[in-house]
Parts: structure tokens; sequence; C-alpha cells
């Protein structure tokens, strides 16, 4: 998991100012705070049908004062890490941005 974590930690720049990165070491997530108001369900949706990349929204986690992300890799390998950031990173540039 170290090298798909550290390809998940170069790629998280290319988010752009869309998000605030909480740090979770040793973790196989990161938390992302998306700086527009909107909807996590709604936007976790369309990430999804139109950009094909999968998170989960905060508001499973209690998290519901804001619009937040949570992103797993855990289970991916860095080709695919990079490939889902890039995907996230145009899904919320297009979306929030």
């Amino acid at each position: 998991i170290g090298a798909v974590r550290d390809e998940v930690l170069r790629g998280l720049p290319t988010l752009g100012d869309v998000v605030d990165i909480a740090p979770a070491e040793g973790a196989f997530y990161v938390l992302l705070r998306v700086r527009r108001p909107l909807d996590p369900l709604e936007l976790t949706h369309r990430l999804i049908a139109e950009h094909g990349v999968a998170v989960i929204p905060g508001t499973a986690f209690g998290l519901t004062s804001t619009c937040h992300l949570r992103v797993a890799y855990g289970a991916l390998t860095p080709a695919t890490a990079a490939d889902g950031l890039g995907r996230l990173a145009r899904g919320l540039r297009t979306l929030a941005g």
C-alpha cells in the first residue's frame, strides 16, 4: 500500500483549490473538504455517473456541516490510483469549480 499511498500523495495537488485535504497519516484514505456549498451525496452521484470515479460522502461518517468526500485507495494499484485521481480532479473542477 506504500506505493499506492505515495502515488495518491503525489496526485493530490492536481485537485487544485477546490478542496482542502485533511491529513490522514497511515490511513488508506484521504478526506477532502469541498470549498463550495454542495450536497455531498449529489456530488458523489455525479462524480460516479459523469466522471467514473467513486467516493464516499462525508455524511456517511457524520460530517454534515460542510461538503466532505472520503477517497479510499487501499485496494488500488499505483496506476489505477493515478488514473482515478485524474478523473476526480477533472470531475471536481467541472462540478465544484
